[in-house]
């Protein structure tokens, strides 16, 4: 039997090979994209292919899904859904359900219901790892342009000249441009109207100061 919708099941419906007497059961073979069977109050809803005293049959089915209908023994009144390939006296028959292997539902994976307070695992991760904490450090290094904090004024360390960085406390040497000598900036320093300056001595106070010399700066 080939069936390219659905096999519905209903109302005490069955699918029958079944046999009497001596009889061997019949062999059904179903192939159909679902079979549904509803529930039942009276004798069910059946697919058989039993026997009395001859061998029970063989029910193969290929469908995606089987809702509603198992295997087991078909009887009077038990108002189940059943797939029954029995013998009352003889050998059984067998009833393979061949359905894909793709599970729509295999391998989803269950929300947790428990409500997690974002500060306890805080705590709980900064108290687990306290100690492995205390052993570990940043380094930042490069050729510079990283301020210990924002606040703070440029450092010389920070600046490259001929590949090579400046000491903190030493003047770096001016470098040499087509406009003349330029003297790498060592410090910032901002005006009441907010604007930005950089200086060629540290504006912290640490280090040598260069003595101040007027230049005439001009763009053409």
């Amino acid at each position: 039997m080939q069936i390219s919708e659905d096999i519905t099941l209903r109302n005490n419906s069955f699918i029958s090979a079944q046999a009497l007497n001596d009889a061997d059961g019949g062999n059904l073979s179903i192939d159909s994209r679902f079979i549904i069977a509803f529930p039942s109050s009276g004798n069910g809803n059946d697919i058989i292919a039993s026997a009395q005293q001859g061998n029970g049959g063989n029910i193969d089915i290929n469908a995606e899904s089987l809702l509603g209908i198992r295997e087991g023994r078909a009887r009077e009144g038990n108002g189940t859904n059943d797939l029954d390939a029995s013998s009352q006296f003889n050998l059984d028959g067998e009833v393979t359900i061949n359905t894909p292997d793709v599970n729509p539902v295999q391998g989803a994976t269950e929300l947790p219901t428990s409500v997690v307070v974002p500060e306890e695992t805080s705590q709980q991760a900064c108290e687990a790892n306290r100690e492995s904490a205390a052993q570990n450090g940043l380094n930042i290094t490069g050729k510079g342009g990283v301020i210990p904090e924002p606040g703070l004024p440029l450092n010389s360390l920070n600046v490259t000249v001929n590949g090579e960085s400046t000491s903190a406390k030493t003047i770096p040497e001016p470098i040499e441009t087509a406009q003349g000598k330029i003297q790498p900036a060592r410090g910032v320093e901002i005006t009441d109207l907010g604007e930005v300056i950089l200086t060629a001595y540290r504006t912290d106070g640490a280090g040598e100061r260069l003595p101040k010399i007027k230049r005439n700066c001009s763009s053409s």
